[in-house]
């Protein structure tokens, strides 16, 4: 079974995002964290086939959390979500993501990119 690793500090998305990917809980074993320092603790003890992170968080930021998941897990695919359409972050973050989706984003574009990517 793939896992995936949701990392948001908004806690009513990562709800909302437990309630819409239930139906795929026989599919993939999925962790949600409102901290970039969960995830890290979390990351330090679990193996992820996949890490999706929100870019604006407050402490680590969501790129520099994928830095450390590259550092830790270099086969993990990885998907930033971010509200913000900046040049500069979309940018960097092609370089460290395998996809950058704008936030909010249809849930079933996120289990699209996810179904992809965990092939």
């Amino acid at each position: 079974m793939k896992s995936v690793l949701f990392v948001d500090d908004d806690i009513n998305l990562l709800q909302s995002l437990q309630r819409i990917l239930h139906k795929m809980k026989g599919t993939w074993a999925m962790d949600f964290v409102s901290s970039s320092s969960e995830a890290l603790a979390l990351l330090k003890t679990k193996k992820y086939n996949c890490v999706v992170v929100d870019y604006k968080m407050p402490g680590i930021n969501g790129l520099e959390l994928l830095k450390f998941v590259a550092e830790l897990l270099p086969e993990a695919r990885k998907i930033l979500l971010s509200g913000q359409v900046d040049e500069d972050v979309y940018a960097e973050a092609k370089s460290i993501t395998d996809k950058y989706l704008p936030k909010p984003c249809q849930p079933q574009e996120l289990v699209k990119a996810l179904e992809e990517l965990l092939q």
